[in-house]
């Protein structure tokens, strides 16, 4: 197991560590917009490195841990993850920035939507299958490119102790780019960072500024070479993922088994971000 140290001062809750990490979370925000800006002037090296860097320092300034178990090999590669938090995207950049796909509505987001889209975020438009193979065309060249591309199959944020069905739709970009399928598990030590059911982004926000001790735990399982066929990509990422999530995420409550198959497109949860 390797940890990447991104925890900020001590364990230790204090009645006001809510506000200072709120403040932590707005100053780095803000120098994430002023680094942003800089982006089409800068090479594709360093902007790697100040997304890694960035979202490693979001996570601290939040107290939130992350530890990684396994290796994540160095070429492109279609990462698949499950979907439990908005948190999920820092752990998987603080670790291999990559090109996401998410839903849509998020570029009409304020500030938000164009930080985004300055890291050529790719977004998508929910229910059309139009739209998802034109985004899934942008992944394959994003993947040729060199780069990696980050998608939740799921289709919607879950409760952290279940993985949904998994749509075989967002593993196209992987074979039509010739690239493998690195399935990622996203496992984390307390329900206060699920984003799911009525919660709004900012009750999330709060909960998580609020808890203690709080850690995620991003397993990085074998890499599925280059599939011939996306809906057994789909079976078999979606396998790996559920069997990793029952193991090592918080004790889940009753009921909460992977669904069986593991293919029919999601429904319910919360929209997340994708």
């Amino acid at each position: 197991m390797t940890v990447i140290t991104v925890s900020c001062g001590a364990a230790i809750f204090a009645p006001g560590m809510r506000a200072i990490r709120l403040l932590g979370v707005v100053l780095t925000l803000a120098a994430g917009f002023a680094a942003a800006a800089l982006f089409a002037l800068l090479p594709g090296t360093i902007r790697i490195e100040i997304t890694r860097a960035w979202c490693r320092a979001m996570l601290a300034v939040l107290g939130v841990r992350l530890e990684t178990e396994g290796e994540l090999d160095s070429r492109p590669a279609l990462l698949v993850a499950n979907h439990v938090s908005w948190l999920d995207v820092l752990a998987i950049s603080a670790l291999r920035p990559c090109v996401f796909v998410c839903k849509s509505e998020i570029a009409d987001w304020p500030g938000l939507g164009w930080l985004l889209s300055q890291v050529d975020t790719i977004f998508m438009r929910r229910g059309s299958a139009l739209a998802a193979a034109r985004a899934m065309e942008i992944a394959a060249a994003r993947l040729r490119e060199g780069w990696s591309v980050a998608v939740f199959p799921e289709g919607t944020s879950s409760d952290g102790g279940q993985v949904l069905p998994f749509s075989p739709a967002l593993f196209q970009a992987a074979l039509d780019a010739g690239c493998p399928v690195q399935p990622l598990a996203l496992c984390y030590s307390s329900q206060e960072v699920v984003y799911a059911g009525a919660t709004s982004l900012g009750e999330s926000l709060l909960a998580v500024a609020g808890a203690r001790d709080l850690q995620v735990t991003l397993g990085i399982l074998p890499a599925l070479a280059e599939a011939e066929e996306r809906r057994d990509a789909a079976l078999r990422a979606h396998g790996l993922i559920a069997l990793r999530v029952r193991a090592g995420t918080f004790p889940a409550e009753p009921g909460h088994a992977a669904p069986e198959g593991g293919l029919v497109a999601a429904q319910g949860g919360h929209p997340g971000l994708v």
